[in-house]
């Protein structure tokens, strides 16, 4: 973060370039604070795009007598692949 973040050179500024400064800090946090909701509004896409996809492949598997190619078990959020003794 160190790298990102430059120290203020405002040593000797008068009123004028310091209300242009901070002009110019008010527009970058702006950016940044769009990029970053662009970015979560993204994030959030994606998660429901996972979790439909996954509800969709399970409700598959359900459909098709509960086998997905082998027997599928959902278990804590992971997925296992077991044999089929028969």
């Amino acid at each position: 973060m160190q790298q990102r973040i430059q120290p203020l050179q405002i040593d000797g500024f008068n009123e004028g370039k310091l209300q242009e400064k901070a002009k110019e800090l008010h527009k970058e946090i702006y950016r940044l604070e769009a990029e970053k909701y662009d970015l979560e509004k993204r994030f959030k896409e994606q998660q429901y795009d996972v979790s439909a996809n996954r509800e969709r492949a399970l409700g598959a598997g359900r459909i098709n007598g509960g086998v997905l190619g082998d027997q599928t078990q959902m278990f804590s959020g992971s997925l296992f692949l077991c044999s089929k003794n028969i």
